[in-house]
């Protein structure tokens, strides 16, 4: 198997972190999780957002044609299960596959 750095596979290190999450969700379970979208659409689809965020990580230029796959994606996406609910909760209480 070739290791191929985050950057060169998304394009990105900022970008990088959720969609590893994803692309690696996918290669082990054969699952799409998440979607991939644009700043630009994040925001058409909630134009009243707040970008301060964005704007302060990048500089105040924002990349609006830049691909993400946004955190609240993973977690809506229907292939997306919880297996443990809390570090509280006893090790034999969760799912362990």
């Amino acid at each position: 198997m070739r290791v191929v750095p985050a950057q060169q596979r998304f394009g990105n290190h900022r970008a990088a972190h959720v969609k590893a999450l994803a692309d690696v969700a996918a290669e082990a379970t054969g699952h799409t999780v998440g979607d991939v979208e644009t700043f630009a659409s994040l925001l058409a689809r909630r134009p009243d957002a707040n970008q301060t965020f964005w704007r302060a990580g990048y500089f105040g230029r924002i990349p609006w044609d830049r691909e993400t796959v946004t955190p609240a994606s993973l977690l809506r996406s229907r292939e997306m299960r919880v297996v443990c609910e809390s570090a509280s909760t006893r090790r034999d209480q969760c799912e362990i596959h």
